[in-house]
């Protein structure tokens, strides 16, 4: 048997029961996956560049599969060109197009080219037959169940193929003989599809003898494609024991085989499926050791690790790890590092098991780097051998007070830069260096590696280095040239759709979540206003800010440093300039402060913080600040301390899944404890007036709560101006858009009333005809 096909055996009966190495996934419903700003369970793409050991930032949250990769060049051990081409080909059947996961089905390309050549040949001596051979990508369905399986593979239809070639030139295309074993083939060939329906004829003794031999083979296929296993396997087991019969190698397999399927398919009971998989292991050991059957060694091999992945999938994931390790068996890499990865994740190692394998012990406590010996046992190991890649784990686990900080730090620093492990080390090192008060070493070392190619630092890697030197910024402008981030990777759908609907950039430079939460919570509207007035961040980016410093100052009663950086406001966003005009001629400071919520009431894009990602959700182009989204990413929502302590900044989009997560983007390595500190060149007084307006935000109810109580204490205090029925119109739809609460219903209520009541006859009143709960 073909290892081809022992993939799709693996691929086939595993992949129900086993998880896969995680990937991105889109939801039923109006939603798509935002950019990704920093990979957290897989390196960046290319995968050739990490095949070849340009492996960045090798994260403990990666799947198994590419912390493989890394013990393997940490520990001196590059991966061969053979072994990169297989792990390239894995990267892409899990990855094949930014988040879609491809089901393998047995390699459909080769699949369809054996089909077809067994059509070729057929259709040479008998025209029209292979309408019987119903193809159907040698998919079957368990009636019982409805669970689909891979049943015909690739390499039945070529066999049959290259054999009929063969009989067709030992006794002619139109021979009885030659007619008669086609017949049969396709009467096998009916079960792919549907298992049951085609079994061959005996052979009658005028054919020859080996069409005779063919046809008992042929007819155990039958029973095999047809789930009648246990017929199959004594049909094949017969033409094992004999020795004049061509096929009776391959037949000692393929009884295994049916085997097998008894317990992957046929059974539902956990003891007899091992009962059934400790036989074919067994019977394996027989055939790998009998020297008649060398031919099929290498199958049976294949086949019995199959069987070992799931009797005993602890030593088959030890077994698989010493493999790799050593770099054995390099022409089944892809298919090794698979099923190690699936085994890992479905199987618990005590530390004693892991330990018998240097790799596999370095895997797991590299994933388990917080668990409480972490710190101690890595320090210990990397202390016994020295190697690079027990430094790395030491370093990933280490803390500020960690005994023997300084020689690990030490040990980093001499890594060259040459070293697959260089950006690993280096990021751990500036950690830590940050975290022990040793800013400017950190800085120093950051600037070192940001200033290397791209080539030798990707997306991700580079947005986590960028994420620590913003942390450790000396200045405003030091802080805004590091707030933006790249995205490495989108949904194509998003970019777009952005682009349809007339968005300036699809894949431009964003905020990311340590830089939203500390623009809008630690940083004061004084300061906001001069980010918003520099030329440091790209013209969308700086709009954010500038929308968050005048509706903060709005907001927080800042009503003059409101007006003042209003032009500059305009600058950024041009496309409010009609609906300024009236707040910037205003006579009053009054009139001045209604004309503010006149605008906020008409301009749902504009919020009091800033946020990650696009600005809004993606059909609504950053020009549109005036679109309602019918999503609810509308104003604000309260920014008042929620019961389960999350940070404010998840708390501003609870209906909005176009940011990334601060936990997903990996902010917990640059931030111990998930808190963004205060920017460290903030003034005292600057620090204190940040407290107070955050303080103050927090207190408030959401954005359209807000506005509907303003635009009532107007109507009371200047029931004659003109403006009100419109904005008391526009004061219930904002309830509509929003997430909302009882408060905001007697809210929506209340403004409903007294448009209705007070001005009956208005067109404002007319396209109000319902308020909202």
């Amino acid at each position: 048997m073909s290892s081809r096909a022992l993939r799709a055996v693996c691929t086939c009966v595993v992949a129900a029961s086993v998880v896969m190495p995680a990937l991105p996934t889109m939801a039923c419903g109006p939603d798509f996956s935002p950019p990704v700003l920093t990979q957290a369970s897989r390196p960046d793409g290319p995968p050739d560049a990490y095949a070849a050991g340009r492996l960045g930032i090798v994260l403990p949250t990666y799947v198994q599969s590419y912390l493989v990769i890394a013990y393997r060049y940490f520990s001196g051990k590059p991966l061969n060109s053979d072994e990169q081409r297989q792990f390239v080909a894995l990267w892409n059947k899990y990855h094949p197009s930014d988040g879609q996961q491809q089901i393998d089905s047995g390699d459909s390309s080769a699949w369809d080219s054996a089909l077809q050549a067994w059509e070729q040949k057929t259709n040479l001596s008998v025209p029209n037959a292979t309408q019987n051979s119903q193809p159907n990508n040698g998919m079957a369905t368990l009636p019982q169940t409805y669970q689909s399986y891979s049943n015909c593979y690739t390499d039945a239809y070529a066999t049959a193929a290259k054999t009929l070639a063969a009989r067709a030139a030992e006794f002619g295309e139109s021979s009885s003989a030659v007619q008669s074993w086609i017949k049969a083939q396709i009467a096998v060939f009916q079960n792919c599809a549907a298992p049951g329906t085609g079994k061959p004829d005996p052979a009658t003794g005028d054919l020859p003898l080996e069409i005779r031999k063919d046809r008992d083979y042929q007819i155990a296929a039958a029973d095999f494609y047809g789930d009648d296993w246990d017929d199959a396997e004594k049909e094949f087991s017969a033409i094992a024991a004999d020795s004049s019969s061509p096929w009776r190698a391959t037949a000692a397999l393929v009884a295994v085989r049916c085997q097998i399927r008894k317990a992957t398919l046929g059974t539902d009971d956990p003891n007899e499926r091992d009962v059934l998989f400790q036989a074919a292991d067994d019977q394996l050991k027989k055939i790998i050791a009998d020297a008649s059957l060398a031919s099929v060694k290498s199958g049976a091999e294949e086949l019995r690790g199959f069987v070992g992945f799931r009797l005993q999938p602890e030593q088959r994931a030890l077994e698989l790890s010493d493999i790799m390790e050593q770099g054995a068996d390099a022409s089944a890499f892809g298919q090794n590092l698979d099923d190690y990865t699936r085994l890992m994740q479905v199987t618990f190692l005590k530390p004693d098991a892991a330990a018998q394998s240097d790799m596999t012990e370095w895997i797991v406590r590299v994933r388990f780097y917080t668990a409480p010996s972490a710190e101690a046992d890595d320090l210990q190991r990397w202390q016994q051998t020295h190697s690079l890649a027990w430094l790395v784990a030491a370093l990933i686990s280490a803390k500020a007070d960690s005994p023997q900080l300084a020689n690990m730090l030490q040990a980093s620093a001499a890594v060259p830069q040459n070293s697959p492990a260089y950006v690993t080390l280096a990021f751990e090192r500036d950690r830590l260096l940050s975290q022990i008060g040793r800013e400017a070493d950190a800085r120093g070392d950051l600037d070192k590696v940001l200033a290397m190619p791209a080539s030798s630092v990707s997306g991700s890697s580079r947005n986590l280095f960028v994420a620590m030197r913003m942390k450790l910024a000396r200045n405003l402008a030091e802080f805004l040239r590091d707030a933006p981030r790249n995205p490495v990777a989108s949904w194509p759908d998003y970019d777009s759709l952005r682009a349809e609907e007339g968005a300036s950039e699809t894949s431009g430079p964003m905020f990311d979540a340590d830089a939203a939460v500390s623009l809008s919570e630690t940083i004061p509207v004084s300061v906001l206003i001069e980010a918003a007035r520099s030329n440091t961040l790209p013209p969308e980016l700086r709009r954010e800010v500038a929308i968050a410093a005048w509706t903060r100052a709005i907001v927080l009663g800042q009503t003059e440093a409101a007006r003042r950086f209003a032009p500059t406001l305009l600058d950024t966003a041009p496309s409010l300039k009609d609906e300024f005009a009236p707040y910037l001629s205003a006579q009053s400071a009054k009139s001045r402060d209604f004309d503010a919520v006149f605008i906020l009431l008409g301009t749902p894009g504009l919020r009091p913080y800033v946020g990650t990602g696009y600005s809004r959700a993606p059909w609504n182009a950053p020009e549109d600040l005036g679109q309602i989204d019918g999503f609810h990413d509308n104003w604000w929502p309260s920014m008042a301390a929620s019961a389960t302590g999350s940070t404010a900044y998840d708390r501003a989009y609870p209906y909005n899944r176009f940011v990334p997560s601060f936990s997903d983007e990996l902010m917990y390595f640059v931030y111990p404890g998930g808190k963004v500190p205060e920017p460290g060149f903030l003034t005292a007084g600057q620090r204190a007036a940040a407290e107070k307006e955050w303080s103050t935000l927090a207190s408030l109810p959401s954005g359209s709560d807000w506005l509907v109580e303003k635009t009532l204490a107007w109507a009371k205090a200047r029931p004659d101006d003109p403006r009100l029925p419109e904005a008391l119109h526009l004061a219930v739809r904002a309830t509509r858009y929003v997430p909302s609460d009882d408060q905001t219903a007697q809210l929506s209520k209340r403004a409903f009333d007294l448009l209705h009541g007070r001005y009956p006859n208005s067109e404002w009143t007319k396209q109000t005809p319902y308020w909202f709960n």
